[in-house]
């Protein structure tokens, strides 16, 4: 039900508009404008070494313990 609800308020959102003097235009005129796909995938990436670099290092602290 969640998904739905979310996929109902970007629909919204990207149809939005503003007023540039006595016209209506698109708040978003590339779709990058309104998803940064690349941005996006460089902060999981991120999110990913750092989860990488710890659990390298619970591995190397195990076993150094003989665990």
């Amino acid at each position: 039900m969640h998904d739905i609800h979310l996929q109902a308020f970007l629909n919204h959102a990207v149809t939005d508009t503003r007023n540039r003097g006595n016209k209506q235009v698109p708040r978003y005129q590339k779709f990058e404008d309104f998803f940064n796909y690349e941005k996006h995938e460089k902060e999981l990436l991120e999110i990913t070494k750092k989860q990488d670099k710890k659990l390298m290092k619970m591995l190397r602290i195990a076993n150094e313990k003989g665990g």
